[in-house]
């Protein structure tokens, strides 16, 4: 089977299962670009067992893919003949027009879970656009059930193949490298002989940092200290905050990419407790999945697809609620025993579930679902 991805910039994130594609029978070929004009985003490898196309984007660029097309992506469609077209961008990009919606089995992707982006002008030619695209896709796939309901909601026709998957994974090696160095890393990052509760992530209101302060306050734990990595514009009141309680706060900054499995290995549990908004809310959680990669066990907000992921590698807790929250924090904090076997639990969840292989695996199964349609 012969499948043509049609994506925006080429994250390394991606390419680990993608170049596992071959193990299930899939000849596949990536479209894209090696830029991304807000992030500046570069894949550092060509993946061994995929062959790549790079296009030089035209159009608005700097708005994302609404805007887009890539000039020479249809000619390449003719002399690929891919018996499945999937777009990895949501259902409003200019790619659509340009792959053969009534000539292809076409895939759709909504990674996003509510829809609602720049003014109501632009908003409004996003969703009449989608209405457009989504009935005539033979497939669909997006990172939350949110997102799936959103399409059928506005057109993508009842009984179309869906997935519910992420698009970009961790590697897992990383991950259980450190958690081998445990120790070395928790008296590297100053958590020695105490019980590290972590958060890493931009400092802002939307990631609900005020409520997880008050919340360890509430919980009273002596044996505990919260370990902050990120920043944000949010930092110089969270440090104020922090006085105020009279809480352990250790702000590490921010960190570097390569450095997110020690932190995650050296943490003992790690917190998420993101706040929906009227035009935000958790779309995936990667770093959920990168914490239980560690064996380190997750306390999660219930923001859109954090309880899809979090599953059975944590505790999910009702937003704002502050009693939850430290109820959570104390069951984690003050028994061991429960800690450890959150954290087993938690890698389980996540190499049964969110590892590289397994998506590759979900991904050839839906493609050939389509392709037999």
């Amino acid at each position: 089977m012969k499948v043509l991805v049609v994506e925006g910039p080429l994250l390394p994130s991606q390419m680990a299962h993608w170049d596992r594609m071959h193990h299930h029978g899939v000849d596949l070929h990536l479209a894209g670009t090696l830029r991304s004009p807000k992030q500046n985003w570069w894949v550092p490898q060509k993946p061994e067992n995929v062959a790549v196309s790079l296009f030089s984007p035209r159009g608005w660029v700097a708005r994302g893919s609404l805007w887009w097309v890539y000039p020479g992506l249809t000619r390449l469609i003719r002399e690929l003949k891919p018996d499945v077209i999937h777009v990895a961008s949501e259902p409003w990009a200019l790619f659509y027009s340009q792959v053969g919606l009534d000539d292809h089995r076409v895939v759709g992707h909504g990674a996003d879970n509510l829809w609602v982006h720049g003014s109501w002008i632009e908003n409004g030619i996003r969703l009449r656009r989608a209405r457009r695209i989504l009935g005539k896709l033979s497939g669909f796939t997006s990172w939350n059930q949110d997102g799936v309901r959103l399409a059928h909601r506005h057109g993508l026709p009842a009984g179309t193949p869906t997935l519910v998957a992420p698009s970009r994974l961790p590697s897992p090696e990383p991950f259980r490298r450190a958690a081998l160095e445990r120790e070395r890393l928790r008296n590297e990052f100053g958590m020695k002989d105490e019980v590290a509760v972590g958060y890493v992530g931009r400092l802002m209101p939307a990631k609900g940092l005020d409520w997880l302060f008050h919340s360890f306050s509430a919980a009273g734990l002596p044996n505990a200290r919260l370990h902050i990595f990120g920043s944000g514009p949010q930092e110089a009141s969270l440090r104020a905050l922090a006085s105020e309680l009279h809480l352990p706060v250790v702000f590490q900054g921010p960190v570097p990419p390569d450095r997110i499995p020690a932190v995650m290995a050296g943490l003992d549990l790690l917190a998420v407790p993101s706040l929906t908004t009227p035009g935000w809310t958790e779309q995936f959680g990667r770093v959920v999945i990168e914490a239980m990669l560690a064996g380190t066990p997750v306390i999660a907000s219930d923001s859109g697809s954090l309880p899809e992921v979090v599953g059975k590698g944590g505790i999910v807790v009702r937003e704002l609620d502050v009693a939850s929250l430290a109820e959570a924090l104390t069951c984690l904090v003050e028994d061991p025993g429960e800690r450890r076997e959150k954290g087993e639990a938690a890698r389980n969840w996540v190499e049964e579930r969110f590892t590289p292989d397994v998506l590759a695996g979900m991904f050839a199964r839906f493609w050939t679902a389509v392709a037999s349609r």
